[in-house]
């Protein structure tokens, strides 16, 4: 199932035209990624903060390296100068619920 707050989460105001393509490409980048679980954006600051919340065994350097690529794509296909990326792997924190692994408030891009 997949969740999108196309207003990236911001007011008007703090909005910027660099940060919407930014999060849209890493989106429809990442959400292909099987060990994806969770995609969400955080407050914003000068960066946009995009938390990636992975299954994958823990430690394992495949997975991970799987999702910094699609970060790379995403800030080259966007232009965009910066990207405040995140990445938990689930199985790492097996006492916390993937939900409770981004920051509140979080909007949810995508959830699997």
């Amino acid at each position: 199932m997949m969740r999108r707050d196309d207003s990236g989460g911001l007011d008007a105001a703090q909005a910027t035209l660099v940060h919407d393509p930014l999060v849209e490409r890493y989106v429809a980048e990442a959400s292909r990624l099987p060990q994806v679980r969770i995609i969400a954006t955080g407050p914003d600051r000068s960066a946009p903060s995009i938390w990636t919340v992975i299954d994958a065994e823990p430690w394992a350097p495949g997975p991970r390296r799987e999702v910094y690529e699609a970060e790379l794509r995403a800030l080259d296909a966007a232009a965009a100068g910066a990207g405040d990326f995140r990445l938990i792997n689930v199985r790492e924190y097996s006492d916390v619920p993937a939900d409770q692994l981004v920051p509140q408030p979080a909007k949810i891009r995508f959830c699997r």
